[in-house]
């Protein structure tokens, strides 16, 4: 009756640890890859129309998927939504596979392996360091940090998009009603970096005139540490 909510940044939050905290509910993780405020609000209407009974939403809050992404294209066969979710034809969605011609991946997929001269294991050291080595050798390349991304802007129409999804899923929570727990999710100093300052803070601003939120994002000695 109870659902933990947000991209694969939540994926590894045990329901169990939630549960400690909110013993009334029985939680189940439905994080999504990439997911964005507008499809976890089509997640809980098709739970409210359907009869679910919903005591708690515990949501995780991207703020670079609230920047870029409203709702992910019906080409990505990798992020598609439930037909039933997403309202749509079963059969359209599963022809949607069925006609996806592979040739072209699988051509690439095969030159890149037959041309590969070692395979790359990783570990990740002490310090936090991503250690890359092959099968045949003894040399470690030590990444201590990723190469530099360009800045993260908001665009503004996505960025709307999803504001608006949450107005609409603050007002159904509200209205049936839902205990909704809302958190900006702690980021590593790296993507901290990419983004804007007043782009950022435009989120931020933006967020709590609809509703309030924890936020565990920006600098301090979790998101600063590689270890974590």
């Amino acid at each position: 009756d109870s659902y933990i909510m947000g991209s694969s940044r939540m994926f590894l939050t045990r329901p169990d640890v939630v549960e400690k905290y909110i013993p009334e509910g029985k939680f189940y993780n439905l994080a999504t890859v990439f997911g964005t405020m507008y499809e976890h609000l089509l997640h809980v209407k098709y739970f409210i129309q359907h009869g679910y009974r919903v005591k708690n939403l515990y949501i995780g809050l991207d703020a670079d998927m609230y920047f870029t992404v409203k709702i992910h294209d019906d080409k990505d066969l990798l992020l598609k939504l439930h037909p039933e979710v997403a309202n749509k034809n079963p059969m359209d969605f599963y022809w949607s596979y069925l006609s996806t011609l592979p040739k072209v991946d699988l051509r690439r997929k095969l030159k890149v392996n037959f041309n590969k001269k070692t395979s790359s294991k990783y570990e990740i050291e002490k310090d936090g360091a991503l250690a890359v080595g092959s099968e045949t050798g003894d040399n470690q390349v030590f990444i201590e940090n990723p190469i530099p991304f360009d800045k993260l802007r908001i665009r503004d129409e996505r960025l709307r998009g999803n504001l608006e999804a949450l107005r609409e899923l603050v007002a159904l929570c509200r209205e049936h009603p839902i205990n909704l727990i809302l958190f900006i999710t702690p980021y590593h100093q790296n993507l901290m970096d990419r983004f804007v300052d007043e782009d950022y803070l435009t989120f931020l601003r933006e967020l709590s005139e609809i509703t309030a939120f924890w936020d565990f994002s920006g600098y301090n000695s979790i998101t600063t540490d590689n270890r974590n």
